[in-house]
């Protein structure tokens, strides 16, 4: 366990620190096994993965992918992880990425998690009260940051870089692919401003292996 005091978490120096001993990830379970552990050695707090909330806006079962807490304080993280194909060895570790596409549910997922997360902040949850939240999205898919016609189905789910989001979020039109969303309003109190950084540069003869970090700090 660390010694730094959580209330004074810095999310920039631990995804420094963090791209320095893995610069990409085979997967979502991945990247959040290894946030966790580091803020873990570099903080003093505990950590509760897939941390339990009673429901959600639609009255549905919930979970936070993991919350690090202490006695009077605790922060919930949000992760997300979306692929591009690659295959190769980095710093001597094979990885085999898959894929993923469907750029539009993976910000629509991003997008519901900020509006979720605050929610959170300042309430009650499952006996522990949530200071703060960070959305973390790491992606080697640069589409991410490109953004999607403003006529098509998620036009205005766009995570285009210097977007701000605030309000409501609502679709364009409804149809069969988006119903899992219906009922559900993405609405903000704050403004967030979309900045794409590097997160890692990967090699320049794989294609594909460098990562890309977009964060949200929610109070």
């Amino acid at each position: 366990m660390g010694e730094k005091k959580l209330e004074e978490f810095k999310i920039d120096d631990i995804l420094e620190e963090l791209s320095q001993r893995r610069p990409i990830f085979h997967n979502e379970r991945d990247l959040q096994f290894e946030i966790s552990w580091l803020i873990k050695e570099e903080y003093d707090c505990q950590i509760r993965h897939e941390y339990y909330c009673p429901t959600d806006d639609a009255g549905k079962r919930s979970y936070i992918d993991f919350v690090a807490y202490t006695d009077d304080y605790c922060i919930a993280f949000e992760l997300k992880y979306k692929t591009k194909f690659f295959q190769g060895k980095i710093k001597g570790e094979q990885y085999d990425l898959k894929d993923q596409s469907a750029q539009d549910f993976g910000c629509a997922y991003v997008l519901s998690d900020l509006s979720r997360t605050e929610k959170l902040i300042g309430k009650e949850v499952n006996g522990k009260v949530i200071n703060k939240g960070f959305i973390v999205f790491l992606t080697n898919d640069d589409k991410y940051k490109k953004g999607f016609k403003e006529d098509s189905l998620f036009g205005n789910f766009s995570l285009t870089d210097g977007r701000k989001i605030n309000g409501k979020i609502e679709f364009v039109k409804k149809t069969s692919t988006t119903e899992k969303f219906d009922g559900i309003e993405f609405t903000y109190n704050n403004t967030y401003e979309v900045e794409w950084i590097d997160y890692s540069n990967g090699e320049k003869d794989k294609i594909n292996s460098a990562v890309f970090k977009l964060v949200f700090e929610v109070k």
